[in-house]
């Protein structure tokens, strides 16, 4: 009889282990299945995402005629203020983690926006949002001076003084400025440009930039595709 107890026992104890195993499982299932609907409405995106859904990402901010080189005349004289941009796309996030800004010309100096005395209606960077207040990330851009007071001297830099991110005789006897923001040191994502939002990292150039040899913003990154 003792024996007959002790296998209604083990039985007993096999049947509950398996259903706390079969209770977990589903739970597992359900939290699982719960998280996806839910990133597939709100477009849920974490710092961290895993690498299989990630694709390095590379593009010039530019203009459908103007192309990426943003050395043109949005001057109110001759023309109305001409916008540069990148913009959010249908299936993907994209995460900016860094933009680099290239000045080419003859004689640049960080006093003068190139060869360009100062820049009389300035330059701005903006975070354009869907719905929303738009976010100005840098403003009244003058000089190359006022852009690395607003970017800051990310490492690694290269010489000294007016020769400080300095790049010489890059074409035709052009020198060049080539400055580098990690957007990462300030948000840790970098900008998002979430997925059919119509958001749009976007400059507007208001003044006659035709003298320089070329101006251009390359962002970096990565974009996340949604399981």
């Amino acid at each position: 009889m003792l024996d007959i107890d002790n296998k209604k026992k083990d039985e007993i104890i096999d049947a509950l282990i398996y259903l706390i195993n079969k209770i977990k499982a589903l739970e597992s299932e359900y939290t699982v299945a719960t998280k996806q609907q839910t990133d597939s409405k709100h477009h849920l995106i974490t710092a961290h995402a895993p690498s299989e859904s990630c694709i390095p990402y590379s593009q010039f901010i530019s203009n459908p005629i103007s192309g990426t080189n943003m050395a043109v005349d949005g001057s109110s004289s001759s023309n109305e203020p001409i916008a540069f941009s990148i913009s959010s796309e249908s299936d993907t996030d994209i995460f900016i983690t860094k933009l680099i800004f290239w000045i080419q010309d003859i004689n640049v100096s960080f006093d003068r926006f190139g060869s360009i005395s100062g820049l009389s209606d300035t330059l701005e960077l903006k975070y354009v949002l869907n719905k929303a207040e738009d976010v100005t990330l840098l403003e009244n851009i003058s000089t190359a001076a006022d852009m690395l007071q607003q970017v800051g001297l990310s490492t690694p830099f290269w010489g000294g003084g007016n020769d400080t991110l300095r790049l010489k005789h890059v074409n035709n006897g052009d020198d060049a400025y080539c400055i580098t923001w990690n957007l990462q040191e300030i948000i840790p994502d970098g900008i998002i440009l979430k997925r059919e939002e119509n958001f749009k990292l976007e400059i507007v150039i208001k003044d006659d930039l035709t003298a320089l040899s070329k101006f251009t913003v390359k962002a970096l990154g990565y974009k996340y595709f949604l399981n």
